[in-house]
């Protein structure tokens, strides 16, 4: 999906990440790899399969509630 968004919308740069929505460290990977990139963060389109109810200001490690 992020080469057909750069492909569309001349001059947009983005990336594609995998990332574990359960998993801190891997949420933190994910930002730290997209911060690198571009030096900070615009919006996020999220995909995710594992739903749990959370904040998103504090997450836990791993997710107390989770929803099924």
């Amino acid at each position: 999906m992020a080469k057909e968004i750069e492909a569309e919308r001349k001059g947009a740069r983005c990336i594609a990440l995998s990332a574990d929505v359960r998993d801190i460290k891997s949420m933190e990977a994910a930002v730290d790899a997209t911060i690198n990139e571009f030096g900070r963060i615009d919006f996020v389109i999220a995909g995710a399969a594992g739903n749990f109810l959370a904040t998103i200001d504090v997450p836990s490690d791993p997710p107390s509630s989770p929803v099924s």
